[in-house]
């Protein structure tokens, strides 16, 4: 199974971002998790809407290909 988790804190030692690399860790032979990380992306332009960054397409396509999503928020 594919998991992928999003923070949604962008500090380094943010308890979010520790919370979900726990949840990796103890379940590493369970299912197979990626943390994405959201502050690679630019702010939302509606200008490029149809036609976003590759890092943009790269992170829906993930979320997409996923069998299930947790977000972590502050």
């Amino acid at each position: 199974m594919k998991i992928v988790a999003i923070v949604g804190s962008l500090r380094k030692d943010s308890y979010n971002r520790q919370l979900a690399a726990t949840i990796q860790e103890r379940n590493q032979n369970k299912f197979d998790m990626e943390i994405l990380d959201i502050g690679i992306h630019t702010h939302y332009n509606k200008d490029e809407e149809n036609n976003p960054p590759e890092s943009v397409r790269d992170f829906k396509k993930k979320v997409k290909e996923a069998d299930g999503v947790i977000i972590l928020t502050p």
